[in-house]
C-alpha cells in the first residue's frame, strides 16, 4: 500500500483553476473563468454560471486528420460539413465549424464545434448554449478550443498528488505520537 494515490490521481487529468491538463494525453486546455468544470472517465465538460451555456472536450476519433473526423461526425448528426474550415490551433491540425442549429430535449440549442489532431487522436471542442446566447458566448467559444495544447514541461509541476506513506511504530508508541 506503501504509495498508493488517496484522492484523485493527477495522471488521469487535473484542472489548474480553469485550466484542464491531462498528462497521458498530453494536452492542456483552458475553460472560461468563472465556469464549473468536471472530468469524468470520458470527457471533460465546464458549465458557464446558471447553466447558460457549456463546452465539452472529448475524443471524436483516432488518427491525424481532423476534417475526416469531422465529417464522420456530422454525417452521422445530420449536419452540414460544407461550412467546416481548417485552421490551425497551437500548431495543430484542426477543423472549426460554424454555428450549428439544432435541437436538445425538444429545445433550440446553437453550438459550435472544433476538431483538432494531437498524438494520433482527434479531439472535438464542443461549445453550447441557446440560441439568443450565442453571441453573448462568441468569444468563449473561440478562445477555449484555440487553448488546446501540446503539454509543457511545467504543467506537470502544478499536479497535487498525496499518496498513502507506512511508517512502522515503535513498541508502546501510541498513534499519537505515531502521527
Amino acid at each position: 500500500l506503501d504509495g498508493l494515490v488517496v484522492g484523485d490521481d493527477p495522471s488521469t487529468g487535473f484542472f489548474d483553476g480553469p485550466l484542464f491538463i491531462q498528462p497521458e494525453m498530453q494536452l492542456a486546455i483552458r475553460f472560461p473563468e468563472g465556469w464549473e468544470t468536471r472530468d469524468s472517465w470520458n470527457q471533460v465538460v465546464a458549465v458557464a454560471p446558471e447553466g447558460e451555456a457549456l463546452a465539452i472536450l472529448s475524443q471524436a476519433g483516432e488518427g491525424d486528420d481532423p476534417e475526416a473526423v469531422a465529417r464522420a461526425v456530422a454525417e452521422r448528426g445530420g449536419i452540414d460539413g460544407r461550412r467546416f474550415r481548417t485552421i490551425d490551433v497551437n500548431g495543430l491540425r484542426a477543423v472549426r465549424s460554424g454555428v450549428i442549429s439544432g435541437r436538445s430535449d425538444g429545445r433550440p440549442v446553437s453550438l459550435e464545434a472544433t476538431w483538432i489532431a494531437h498524438r494520433g487522436n482527434v479531439y472535438q471542442v464542443v461549445c453550447a448554449t441557446t440560441p439568443d446566447r450565442v453571441d453573448r458566448f462568441h468569444a468563449a467559444f473561440v478562445q477555449t478550443p484555440h487553448s488546446f495544447r501540446p503539454t509543457a514541461r511545467g504543467d506537470f509541476a502544478r499536479a497535487r498528488v498525496q499518496r498513502l506513506r507506512m511508517h512502522r511504530a515503535r513498541a508502546g508508541e501510541t498513534v499519537a505520537a505515531l502521527l
